[in-house]
């Protein structure tokens, strides 16, 4: 499938996409008739319209979806894998309870960060009030001091929500590779990143295997579906591992970013019992429950710190005499 040029859509917008998709495909419709029935609104309804009259000229569903830029470089991936081993159900599905759980997120977030952010506004314009009264700051410089820091934090919050989808397209660079690294590294952000990968890679490989393809094939599809490219080079190691003839639990005992032990002991689980696809896709449900549980936590401590940070500036400048 060919990569689009465009920005990600929202996570709603998505997430309702998904949620069109999986039931159609519930229901036995053919993609094309399932891709063509897509009511969607704003930029979303844009591009579907431009991927329906892809279709008209006898595009594939799947291909013309992505061309008009409904699907990114990830989602193409991991469709393509669940498309392979016959699971686009399932995995529409996952993708828009994910979405779903993200947009959510989104929405408490700004819902409780706005606030905080209006109080920090008026203190920005209250402090430096007096001086302007007594003439020591011209209206211009009163501006300039209350505007500055308040650009400066809008601009922050911005980035912390575009960021992560910047990071998650395909790309190359220094830049975006030292961000990317760094990014695995945080508190809280970090875990949720690594758990979505591993939750990702362990879907799409228990599909694959569940669809009867073989290990060798299915250990690359899975790995495609990783943007990441440190989590994806983590992963690609176990290739020659398993070709040498070793189980896949010794092969993931190299893992670095997901949580080792506990996959190998269900990948051992597996191999024993003869249920190998069985019990990655278990892991891959823990780690979506795993992350529902850190998307919550997020939602309910980062405007806490956010009011914690506000105050205590707030504080530090009637201290200071600002």
């Amino acid at each position: 499938m060919d990569r689009p040029s465009y920005s990600p859509l929202p996570w709603q917008a998505r997430a309702e996409l998904f949620s069109h998709l999986a039931m159609a495909e519930k229901a036995g419709l053919p993609a094309q008739q399932a891709y063509a029935m897509l009511q969607l609104t704003g930029q979303a309804g844009q591009r579907a319209a431009l991927m329906q009259r892809l279709i008209k000229r006898g595009t594939p569903p799947m291909h013309a979806a992505a061309r008009a830029g409904l699907f990114d470089s990830v989602e193409q991936r991991i469709l393509r894998a669940a498309h392979d081993g016959g699971q686009l159900e399932t995995v529409y599905a996952q993708l828009a309870d994910d979405y779903a759980l993200r947009a959510r997120t989104a929405r408490q977030l700004r819902g409780r960060l706005l606030p905080i952010l209006f109080v920090f506004a008026a203190a920005l314009f209250i402090a430096p009030l007096p001086q302007l009264v007594h003439g020591q700051l011209t209206a211009a410089g009163y501006l300039g001091q209350a505007l500055r820091p308040l650009v400066l934090a809008v601009l922050l919050v911005w980035l912390g929500f575009w960021l992560p989808h910047w990071l998650a397209q395909d790309g190359d660079g220094p830049v975006r590779a030292h961000l990317q690294a760094w990014q695995l590294d945080l508190p809280v952000l970090g875990a949720m990143q690594r758990r979505r990968a591993a939750r990702d890679y362990t879907a799409a490989l228990g599909l694959a295997l569940d669809a009867g393809v073989p290990m060798f094939d299915a250990l690359p599809l899975a790995a495609s579906v990783l943007a990441n490219p440190l989590l994806r080079d983590d992963v690609e190691r176990m290739q020659p591992t398993v070709e040498a003839g070793l189980p896949l639990s010794s092969a993931a005992a190299g893992l670095r970013y997901f949580d080792t032990p506990r996959l190998v002991g269900m990948i051992q689980t597996g191999e024993a019992s003869g249920m190998l696809s069985t019990m990655l896709l278990k892991f891959a449900a823990d780690e979506s429950d795993n992350v529902a549980a850190d998307a919550r936590f997020l939602a309910d401590w980062m405007p806490r710190l956010a009011y914690a940070l506000v105050s205590g500036w707030m504080i530090w400048s009637l201290v200071g005499g600002r």
